[in-house]
């Protein structure tokens, strides 16, 4: 049996694509499939007609899928089903073993090419550092320079921790943080 997919996003290109699929392809209405959006509901009921060696035409890689994530999991479910497919735009069956070893090797490429790029990046960032050039990581708070005292204030119960964050605009996890260095700090010189 010979079916037809497409993801078409607007009106104008699903008339033309029905327009062509009657005049060309001979076609009924219940072989042809049309996705309107990414969802893909329309692809999940044609999974469940499909059958072996029945043959699926698609106007382009496109239409087919518009990312190349979706095109990979589509072209390997079509694999699983033992489906053939056509690509109307190039006039010419697909072989979808070696489409699929393709993307895979392309895919491969790409992380090898964005690893070299990070190993890169990451030398230069560390060599300017060496220098002394640059600024890394998050910027350095700097802490008001009453906020030892005022933090001995708030252990004394002259005021709340609360009161006094929200007044230097600090955020509660940062706060704290640097109330237990000092609390810390205080336990050392206390000597234990």
């Amino acid at each position: 049996m010979e079916y037809f997919y497409a993801f078409i996003d607007n009106q104008k290109n699903k008339d033309f694509q029905l327009n062509m699929l009657e005049e060309q392809l001979n076609m009924k209405k219940q072989q042809v499939y049309i996705d309107e959006d990414e969802k893909g509901n329309v692809w999940n009921q044609l999974m469940e007609t499909l059958n072996e060696f029945d043959k699926l035409y698609v106007p382009s890689f496109y239409m087919f899928s518009p990312d190349e994530e979706k095109l990979k999991v589509r072209l390997e479910r079509l694999k699983e089903i033992r489906a053939k497919l056509y690509l109307i735009e190039e006039n010419q069956d697909i072989d979808i073993d070696v489409l699929l070893d393709m993307l895979d090797y392309v895919e491969s490429i790409k992380k090898e090419r964005l690893a070299v790029k990070q190993r890169e990046g990451i030398e230069k960032a560390l060599k300017k550092k060496e220098l002394g050039e640059g600024a890394y990581g998050r910027p350095r708070l700097d802490l008001p320079e009453d906020f030892e005292e005022n933090i001995k204030a708030i252990m004394r119960k002259e005021m709340s921790h609360e009161v006094y964050r929200e007044k230097i605009g600090m955020k509660r996890s940062t706060y704290y943080k640097y109330v237990k260095l000092f609390k810390d700090r205080w336990k050392q010189e206390q000597g234990g």
